[in-house]
């Protein structure tokens, strides 16, 4: 077998355990999350306690009030606020928009009260 063979069986290898490393760790930390492009950005809305610094394992839902599968935590920088909207991918936060609770969707609200 070639050199040139070989060095793309090797990279063959090595992109097969990058993506499955990719696919398989999606919602497991924010730094995997951050760079995966299997995952895409998306914003949804949050309830957070007023005067909150770091949020933790908190509830995201989106318009129609569907929760997503894992809990976020993320920085709020003490807005006295209780709601929000986040943008991210996965764990990973992107950014935070502290809103009014008439800004936030009826379906919206409501999921984030039941706290589904």
């Amino acid at each position: 077998m070639s050199r040139r063979v070989k060095v793309l069986i090797v990279v063959a290898v090595l992109v097969a355990i990058a993506g499955t490393a990719l696919q398989f760790g999606r919602y497991e930390n924010q730094y995997a999350d951050r760079f995966n492009p299997l995952l895409e950005f998306s914003e949804d809305f949050v309830q957070i306690p007023a005067g909150s610094r770091e949020v933790r394992d908190v509830l995201a839902v989106d318009l129609d009030g569907a929760a997503v599968p894992y809990r976020i935590t993320f920085q709020a920088w003490g807005t006295d606020d209780t709601y929000g909207l986040i943008e991210h991918r996965g764990l990973y936060v992107r950014s935070f928009t502290p809103l009014a609770a008439n800004a936030v969707p009826e379906r919206a609200r409501t999921a984030l009260a039941a706290g589904r």
